[in-house]
C-alpha cells in the first residue's frame, strides 16, 4: 500500500511538472484553431457589411455601413493581434486565480461590456459547452489532475467556452470597433467555431493522453448502482422493516396485508354479509 501511495505522488509530482508543456502545447493547438475562425469570421463579415451597405436604402444607412466596413478592415489585424495576447496569458491569469483564491474561481466579462457584445459572448459560451461537452468533461478531469487541484471545472480551464470568452472580451476592448461590428464578429465566430470546437477539444485531449494523463478516461453518464452494492443497500432496509413489523406486533397491533382478503369461518361470514347488505343502499345492491 505505501509504495503504491509514493508511486502515485510521484506520478502527481511529474503531471505537474509537465503542467506548462503540456499547457503550451495545448496553446498551439487552440491558437490555430481559433485563428483560423477569426479569419474566416472577419472576411465573412467584411462580404456582408459591404452587400449591405450596397443594398442600402438611404445615405445614412450607407454611410454607417461603410463605416463600419472599413474599421473591420483597418483593425481586423489588431484584433487578431489582441486575442493572440490575451491567449498567451490566459493560463497564467488562471493559475493565479487559482493559486491565491481558497474559493471556487471563476472568469467574468469586462464590467463595462456594451449589453449586445455581453449577449452574444453568452450566446457563444452556451452553444460551444453544449456543441463540445463531451470533449470538455474529459479535458475537466485532465486539468484537474495537472493542476494537481479539484477547482477546476468548465467555469474556469484554459481552453474552455467561458476561457474563450474572457479572452474575446479582454480583447475586443483594446480594439477600435463600433458595438454593431463586435456584434456581427462574435455572432459569425460562434458559427464557425460550433463546426469546429469538437476537433480543437480531441486535439488538446489527445496531448494529454500521449503524456499519460488519464488516458483511459471516457466521457460517460451517471450509472446505476450495481446489483450487488443494491443488495448491500437494501439489505439493512429489509432488517429495519422486519424490525418494525415486530415491534407493532409486540405492540398487539396488526398489519393487513393490502392484496390478501381477511379469511373468515362460515358464521362470521354470513354476518359480515348481512351486514353489508344491511348499510349497502337499496339502488346499489346486485
Amino acid at each position: 500500500m505505501c509504495l503504491g501511495y509514493m508511486q502515485l505522488r510521484c506520478q502527481q509530482r511529474n503531471y505537474i511538472m509537465d503542467r506548462n508543456t503540456i499547457i503550451n502545447q495545448g496553446i498551439q493547438v487552440f491558437d490555430r484553431h481559433l485563428t483560423q475562425c477569426i479569419k474566416e469570421a472577419v472576411i465573412s463579415v467584411l462580404k456582408e457589411l459591404f452587400n449591405k451597405a450596397e443594398k442600402a436604402t438611404n445615405n445614412k444607412d450607407e454611410q454607417n455601413l461603410f463605416t463600419w466596413y472599413r474599421q473591420l478592415k483597418d483593425n481586423g489585424k489588431d484584433l487578431a493581434l489582441a486575442i493572440k495576447s490575451e491567449i498567451k496569458a490566459m493560463p497564467g491569469f488562471i493559475s493565479a486565480q487559482l493559486e491565491e483564491n481558497q474559493h471556487h474561481a471563476t472568469l467574468s466579462l469586462v464590467a463595462d461590456e456594451e449589453l449586445s457584445i455581453t449577449l452574444a459572448l453568452t450566446q457563444m459560451d452556451s452553444t460551444l459547452e453544449v456543441v463540445g461537452h463531451a470533449q470538455l468533461y474529459t479535458l475537466e478531469k485532465r486539468m484537474n489532475v495537472i493542476y494537481g487541484s479539484g477547482q477546476i471545472d468548465q467555469t474556469n480551464m484554459p481552453f474552455s467556452p467561458p476561457s474563450l470568452v474572457w479572452v474575446l472580451s479582454n480583447a475586443m476592448n483594446h480594439v477600435t470597433l463600433d458595438t454593431a461590428v463586435k456584434t456581427m464578429f462574435l455572432e459569425r465566430l460562434t458559427k464557425l467555431l460550433s463546426d469546429h470546437v469538437n476537433e480543437l477539444y480531441e486535439e488538446i485531449n489527445q496531448l494529454f493522453i500521449d503524456a499519460g494523463i488519464l488516458p483511459n478516461l471516457k466521457p460517460q453518464l451517471a450509472k446505476p448502482a450495481t446489483t450487488h452494492s443494491h443488495q448491500e443497500t437494501t439489505a439493512p432496509l429489509s432488517e429495519a422493516t422486519e424490525a418494525a413489523s415486530d415491534e407493532v406486533v409486540e405492540s398487539g397491533s396488526e398489519v393487513a396485508e393490502p392484496s390478501v382478503p381477511p379469511k373468515y369461518d362460515g358464521k362470521t361470514q354470513e354476518l359480515v354479509q348481512s351486514i353489508f347488505k344491511m348499510l349497502t343502499p337499496k339502488g346499489v345492491r346486485k
